[in-house]
């Protein structure tokens, strides 16, 4: 009798972990993540980042953020920028807000196309 009665807690115990380890860790819904995008966090974008904070050089750090247009506004860095992302070559002592885009229509005039960038994913620029 004692067997039976361990053998059918192990079953339950199985059961259990098999209904509720779809909603813990890996495989849960990011979104209601408390650590997603908290301060500290990796980045690319502002969007990464919780409401309060912003991506400063891949990081999340609370402070305001930006409100330049991507492919419209002049910016010296990304905290002048929505999207946290100031693009400028090397040469240039200030760029244009860029941001996220899905195809190139998402981008303003001066940064009119989407292209992945390693490290970045798609955003917009200018070749």
């Amino acid at each position: 009798m004692q067997k039976r009665s361990t053998h059918a807690r192990n079953l339950l115990f199985v059961a259990l972990t098999l209904l509720f380890l779809p909603h813990v860790g890996c495989g849960g819904n990011a979104a209601n993540s408390p650590d997603l995008g908290a301060t500290g966090a990796t980045c690319s974008f502002n969007s990464a980042c919780v409401a309060d904070a912003r991506c400063a050089a891949s990081v999340c750090e609370l402070g305001p953020r930006g409100t330049g247009k991507s492919g419209v506004d002049v910016c010296v860095d990304g905290n002048e920028c929505e999207s946290g992302f100031c693009f400028r070559t090397q040469n240039e002592s200030s760029g244009t807000c860029s941001g996220e885009c899905r195809q190139a229509s998402d981008c303003g005039p001066k940064l009119p196309n989407c292209a992945n960038v390693a490290g970045y994913g798609l955003i917009c620029y200018t070749p």
